[in-house]
């Protein structure tokens, strides 16, 4: 009896009519780019440009701010005027032009399209425009010259996403408003002490 049986297991593996076998653990889906805050290139989703660069570059500000008012405490001054101020906001911009840079691979463009966002610094409403359309265009499906599609999204990012949405919103608004007051009323007065 038992060696019938290793004769029907025996048949079974050498039988060439047997339908093939496949490993179903093995299966997997579409290529998806695993998700790296780190990174400079690759993909990038909607999701995660908005959460990424708003914590790279408020991170990066309020550290380099934290630099500049130390440095003003031993009243330290650069020669030329506002030149501190200006490269710490240029540099605190640096994780929102690497997202940006990810976030134009996922909708199958190149970095050069950047160059709309920096000009756009000079033009308000070109860098609205911009950034509306990074945060708003679905990426490409699938896989595109820039590599894989992002992965999904857990729920605690986009938990995160919805206030990050609303502050910049309201940071937009208030910007708005103050400059619109600004131009109105003209420069401050001075304050003598």
């Amino acid at each position: 009896m038992a060696l019938a049986a290793g004769n029907i297991f025996m048949s079974e593996l050498n039988n060439p009519y047997k339908a093939p076998g496949a490993d179903i653990a093995q299966a997997e889906g579409p290529e998806q780019e695993p998700p790296r805050f780190f990174a400079v290139d690759g993909r990038i989703g909607r999701c995660r440009f908005l959460v990424y660069s708003t914590l790279g570059t408020s991170t990066l500000g309020l550290a380099l701010g934290m630099v500049a008012a130390l440095l003003e405490i031993f009243s330290w001054r650069p020669p030329i005027g506002n030149l501190l101020e200006f490269t710490i906001g240029f540099v605190a911009f640096i994780p929102l032009l690497i997202m940006a840079r990810r976030r134009l691979h996922d909708l199958d463009r190149t970095g050069w399209w950047l160059l709309a966002l920096l000009l756009g610094l000079f033009a308000t409403a070109a860098a609205v425009f911009m950034m509306l359309f990074l945060l708003l265009c679905p990426g490409s499906k699938g896989a595109n010259r820039f590599g894989p599609a992002p992965a999904a999204n857990p729920r605690w990012l986009s938990l995160v996403a919805v206030p990050l949405s609303l502050a910049a919103i309201g940071w937009g608004i208030i910007d708005v408003h103050d400059t619109m007051e600004a131009q109105r009323n003209g420069p401050p007065a001075a304050t003598v002490h």
